[in-house]
């Protein structure tokens, strides 16, 4: 029965991965080719003020910060390390450095192949040129991922579970709100940040299980105690 539980499971995370591997190839493949891409990317980046007043510019900052990897790495790392102390394991600090060397890699090596400028402060234009930065949003995959790794710790800390749920509500509803202040304060292309959401989901639906598998404690109840 676990066995089958088991495979249906790996079923579904390749059909997400699959999707999401989709999405952001053909995103990747359509940008200079497709008009219609252009046109929404043209269309979304327009809509960005050119001098945006003070508190709304002050707020999407703060949206926008939601998703650097910079501050959530360091949040990121002093959590698992707590995690390690407080659980008297090494596991915490392992899966952390697991996810983030993966997502590390993972985001710039698609940064340099992409090599694609950010609007109008790499390039006025759509196309890619040597050493741009642009796709995929960075921000927007690293939201997903490390509060999605922030649930499986606090699961591993507590013994509740439900964090995994809960954590993966906050990543939705953080990204959404990087997503918007990105748009504001045009920092990236729309078709950068729907890849790089896809490759944050993607990244988390395979690396999720590893991680609450190495998280698992014996005995929950005693974990804060």
């Amino acid at each position: 029965m676990r066995a089958g539980a088991a495979v249906n499971g790996w079923s579904w995370r390749a059909a997400v991965v699959s999707i999401c591997a989709a999405v952001a190839g053909l995103t990747a493949y359509g940008i200079g080719r497709w008009a219609w891409l252009d046109e929404v990317d043209v269309a979304a980046h327009r809509w960005a003020p050119e001098f945006p007043r003070r508190i709304p510019f002050v707020l999407a900052q703060l949206g926008f910060d939601l998703g650097d990897a910079r501050g959530l790495t360091w949040v990121g790392l002093s959590l698992a390390a707590f995690a390690a102390w407080r659980l008297r394991r090494w596991y915490p600090l392992m899966v952390y450095i697991m996810v983030w060397v993966f997502h590390t890699a993972l985001i710039q090596v698609l940064k340099v192949w992409a090599s694609r400028g950010q609007p109008d402060t790499e390039q006025p234009l759509l196309g890619g040129i040597a050493g741009g930065t642009s796709f995929p949003s960075g921000h927007s995959a690293s939201a997903v991922v490390y509060f999605a790794l922030a649930g499986a710790l606090l699961a591993a800390l507590t013994g509740d579970r439900r964090w995994n749920g809960r954590m993966a509500a906050v990543a939705a509803v953080v990204t959404t709100l990087c997503a918007a202040s990105i748009f504001y304060l045009g920092y990236h292309w729309v078709s950068d940040v729907v890849a790089g959401t896809a490759i944050g989901i993607a990244e988390w639906v395979l690396l999720g299980p590893i991680a609450r598998r190495l998280l698992r404690v014996e005995r929950p109840t005693e974990a804060l105690t």
